[in-house]
């Protein structure tokens, strides 16, 4: 969700900030059709968190120490369900099963209160105006992530008064890291 922190800054500091990137970004206005395909992070903060946000308070601490506590399970369920090469080698990584936990223990060590609040800013909308972004925006998204919807990068794009969208059609979440 490190989209909405740029584009948040991007509203608030327009004279600090002369070109914002945003990689599969996620967008609080749009919920995909196909939503039961995406990833579980995506179900619990997309949808889950939407519909009953107190819910959120108690699943995601339980969901940080279950990835954490058995990353290949959670990892071997995401590759599962990923249309794309680039990201199921990503995913594969030893690399990044390794690192997972060790991320999501630093990100949670002083509680889960800041993982909440990210996920009910990113479902029920930013606290910023897009407008009051001078910036250019660049989002690069991949066709076939089943994180970050693509229509929502389309959406997202078409929202913002100066974006570019970049729509990668063989990449899917994981364009930064394979590319």
């Amino acid at each position: 969700f490190g989209s909405c922190s740029a584009l948040a800054f991007a509203a608030s500091a327009p004279d600090r900030v002369e070109r914002v990137v945003l990689c599969a970004p996620s967008y609080p206005r749009h919920e995909p059709a196909n939503w039961r395909s995406k990833d579980v992070f995506y179900i619990i903060s997309g949808v889950i968190g939407r519909r009953a946000p107190a819910l959120m308070k108690a699943i995601i601490p339980y969901l940080m120490r279950s990835v954490t506590q058995n990353t290949s399970k959670y990892l071997e369920r995401h590759i599962a369900r990923s249309n794309c090469a680039a990201d199921i080698a990503v995913l594969s990584s030893p690399t990044l099963q390794k690192r997972i936990p060790e991320m999501l223990a630093l990100r949670s060590m002083n509680g889960t209160d800041g993982l909440v609040q990210e996920n009910f800013l990113n479902t029920h909308g930013w606290d910023f105006d897009l407008g009051a972004i001078a910036a250019p925006v660049h989002i690069l998204q991949g066709a076939l992530d089943n994180v970050s919807d693509p229509v929502g990068s389309v959406k997202l794009a078409g929202a913002l008064p100066n974006a570019r969208l970049h729509l990668f059609s063989e990449l899917g979440q994981y364009l930064l890291f394979s590319e």
